[in-house]
């Protein structure tokens, strides 16, 4: 395929090629962070082990919302909330990591959106 914006398609397509299945276990996190050129295990402070223990949870979570009224416990997977906020909440802070590492790279290598 040709196109008069070749760096822009090019970056479109590995960019849909990171993401397009939506980050949704390590390994895909670990791939779009490497693409980034980041170290996940160093850069996120968490390790994969850990992080797979946390997207098995989030893809219970996500199939428990097929419930089959008529199961004595619905389907579903007992649950302390306390784990859960706290899945969660690494989540999130892997993600603040991951956006702070991008950003001084970013501005280390004076590569920023203005340049």
């Amino acid at each position: 395929m040709t196109s008069p914006q070749l760096l822009q398609f090019l970056s479109e397509a590995y960019v849909y090629d990171l993401t397009g299945a939506s980050l949704q276990s390590p390994d895909q996190l670990f791939a779009a962070c490497r693409a980034l050129g980041l170290h996940p295990e160093r850069d996120m402070k968490l390790g994969k082990k850990h992080l797979r223990r946390v997207f098995d949870a989030r893809n219970q979570i996500v199939h428990e919302m097929d419930i089959d009224f008529e199961a004595p416990r619905r389907n579903r997977f007992q649950r302390r909330i306390e784990d859960t906020i706290g899945m969660v909440n690494d989540l999130l802070k892997s993600s603040a990591r991951i956006v702070e590492q991008t950003h001084k790279k970013l501005t280390q290598q004076d590569i920023g959106p203005d340049s």
